[in-house]
């Protein structure tokens, strides 16, 4: 089990009903791949309906909701359907993955006019930090990225920010 002191809040709401539980945020997400145990996932085995509040859910609302009196199965359920609230340093984590995959990305699609060679990806990363681009940690980004990308709006806007150019669509 986790250290309680460490762990964080995962939420499921259901038919107007808050359940909480106490979790390693990370050991969670893995628990969602299938990479860790249940045991090793949470901090107490007790359900809450306000973790910070110290109130427990009822047992009657337990059985309605998730159809078991398991708390296993209904944590399970929690974690697996439920909001997992992230830490301060997997945030940062996932902005850094998503940095660099942007930097990939318009490394891969860009070349420098001057001698029609990609630019590389630390003259790209500079650029960035010059522009203050911040990469989020939102999976809706790639989609917003590639679509500009594609556009004729883009193609202006990344050159005039990164001093580049970019290869065509096809």
């Amino acid at each position: 089990m986790v250290d309680v002191n460490k762990a964080v809040v995962a939420k499921y709401k259901k038919e107007g009903l808050d359940f909480e539980i106490l979790v390693d945020c990370d050991k969670a997400l893995e628990f969602r791949e299938g990479k860790a145990q249940l045991d090793d996932v949470i901090a107490t085995n007790k359900i809450f309906k306000d973790v910070r509040k110290g109130l427990h859910a009822s047992e009657h609302d337990l059985k309605r909701i998730f159809k078991t009196e398991d708390n296993r199965k209904i944590i399970e359920e929690i974690i697996r359907h439920g909001e997992i609230q992230l830490t301060a340093e997997y945030r940062n984590k996932l902005r850094e993955e998503k940095r660099k995959a942007i930097i990939n990305i318009i490394h891969r699609n860009s070349i420098n006019p001057q001698n029609n060679l990609p630019h590389p990806p630390d003259r790209i990363e500079r650029a960035l930090e010059e522009a203050k681009i911040i990469a989020t940690y939102q999976p809706s980004l790639m989609p917003v990225l590639l679509f500009l990308h594609q556009s004729r709006i883009s193609s202006m806007l990344i050159a005039t920010c990164l001093g580049i150019a970019m290869k065509p669509v096809i």
